[in-house]
């Protein structure tokens, strides 16, 4: 059987840090993108499975949000504040936007939230539209 390593789905075990949200955010990875990963400090204990589907992976992800006792971080504060997490999320997004060529205008657009949470956008790039989506508790 060959396996497609242009498109890995990476279904991430909860932890008490992530919860159980962010298991799986439903895009898939190539194994490069798998590599950076690791490269940025993640760990194998942390990687719950790498799937070839979507619905496979999506399985494995809802099996877990059912059976984890991990809860998110929404009764706790976050240890930076919300001007100081936005400074941070400014230079992350400047760095992105000048590795992929692609900038974000934006004027009243932007949500902060109280503490993280996972975010995943919608894969339209022929709308200009970006279009987050998280889970509302």
């Amino acid at each position: 059987m060959k396996i497609n390593l242009n498109k890995l789905y990476i279904v991430y075990n909860p932890g008490i840090q992530s919860g159980k949200a962010d298991v799986f955010n439903g895009k898939p990875t190539d194994i490069t993108g798998l590599r950076y990963q690791f490269y940025r400090g993640l760990v194998a204990d942390q990687v719950y499975g790498i799937y070839t589907t979507k619905a496979s992976a999506q399985k494995a992800a809802d099996r877990l949000r059912k059976t984890s006792p991990h809860t998110p971080l929404e009764g706790n504060k976050p240890s930076k504040d919300k001007k100081e997490r936005f400074r941070e999320f400014i230079a992350g997004l400047e760095e992105l936007s000048s590795k992929h060529g692609i900038a974000i205008q934006s004027i009243g657009g932007v949500l902060i939230f109280e503490y993280p949470i996972p975010i995943i956008y919608d894969e339209d790039h022929t709308s200009g539209d970006l279009i987050p989506n998280w889970e509302e508790d």
